[in-house]
Parts: structure tokens; C-alpha cells; sequence
């Protein structure tokens, strides 16, 4: 910056025209700063190298199993181009490993008992499952992390850069610890 208003004011000092070591001066100056600048934005809005993301991945992962509680509940909202009843919001129970699950909206429950839930249960084993398999072989993928129990509960990935339908992904809220 101390380059550019020096170039500035060695322009503006000189009364007349100014010559071809002034303006080219001045020139490059404003190209440096531009490309300066440039240069910081893509490091402060770029992706995280995948390395990176995986070992994050695998940090968090260490974190839950240190403190994974015995019982807990949570709202699994998948994220997908699938059918309706695969996209709808539903309530995950967990005691010491054993996993029951309910639609939040009955209208999705096909077996029409009240507690129907999805076929496919995910448990915070398959979020992390899913989660690094997108970090392997995603064209994108985000992940957002509990901040104190350290399982993803945002994740949002693009399998392919081409295709607007190739996404998947799920979002974890409403974690409780059952018994406290």
C-alpha cells in the first residue's frame, strides 16, 4: 500500500504531463494491489483442502466416541432429490445402540401406526459414513459439526459438478441426551 501512494504522489508532484515512468509506474502498482487482493480473497473464501476436511472428519469422529451418550434422541431432515417419503423430516431415538425412528409429519408413516417411521434410519455412525464418503469422492460437499458433541449435523454433497440432481445430504438438530 506504502508502494501505491508513493507512485501516487510522485504522479501527482510532477506539474507536468505526466511521463512513461510515472504512468507505468502508477499502472503496475495498481495491477500488484489488484492481484494482491485477488490472491487473499480465494485463500479467505476457498474450500478446505480435502485433507484437511478428512482429518477434521476424523478429529470430530474421535471426539463423539469419547462422549457418545448411552441414550439420545435427534431430528434426522435428509436432504435429496428422491421420493417425498425418503425427504421427510422424522425423530431418531438411540438406547445403547438400538435405533427407533418417526416420521415428525404422520402423513409420511406408510404402515399408518403413529410411531412409523423411515425404513432407513441415520444413525450418527452412517452421518460420519456418509460425510467422509463425500470428502473421498464429492465435487463439493460441506459439513457443520455439533460444538460440543462433534458429529455432523450439516451436510450438504454434490457428487458430480454437472448435474443439479446428484446431490444428497442431511441435517442432525434437536440432539438430546435422554435422562438429563
Amino acid at each position: 500500500m506504502t508502494v501505491f501512494v508513493a507512485g501516487a504522489t510522485e504522479l501527482a508532484r510532477t506539474r507536468a504531463k505526466p511521463g512513461i515512468y510515472q504512468t507505468t509506474t502508477l499502472v503496475a502498482v495498481v495491477v500488484f494491489v489488484v492481484i494482491i487482493f485477488v490472491i487473499a480473497g480465494y485463500f479467505l473464501i476457498a474450500p478446505k483442502p480435502r485433507s484437511a476436511m478428512l482429518e477434521e472428519l476424523r478429529d470430530q469422529r474421535l471426539r463423539w466416541d469419547r462422549q457418545a451418550p448411552a441414550a439420545f434422541s435427534y431430528v434426522v431432515d435428509p436432504a435429496c432429490v428422491c421420493a417425498p417419503i425418503e425427504d421427510a423430516p422424522y425423530e431418531v431415538l438411540e438406547l445403547n445402540g438400538q435405533r427407533t425412528a418417526r416420521f415428525l409429519d404422520l402423513s409420511h408413516a406408510t404402515s399408518g401406526a403413529d410411531d412409523a417411521g423411515p425404513e432407513n434410519i441415520l444413525s450418527i455412525a452412517d452421518a460420519f459414513a456418509l460425510a467422509e464418503a463425500g470428502v473421498a469422492g464429492a465435487s463439493h460437499i460441506t459439513i457443520d459439526y455439533h460444538r460440543l458433541h462433534g458429529f455432523p449435523t450439516d451436510v450438504m454433497i454434490h457428487w458430480s459438478g454437472s448435474d443439479a440432481d446428484d446431490h444428497e445430504g442431511f441435517r442432525i438438530y434437536e440432539f438430546r441426551v435422554v435422562g438429563e
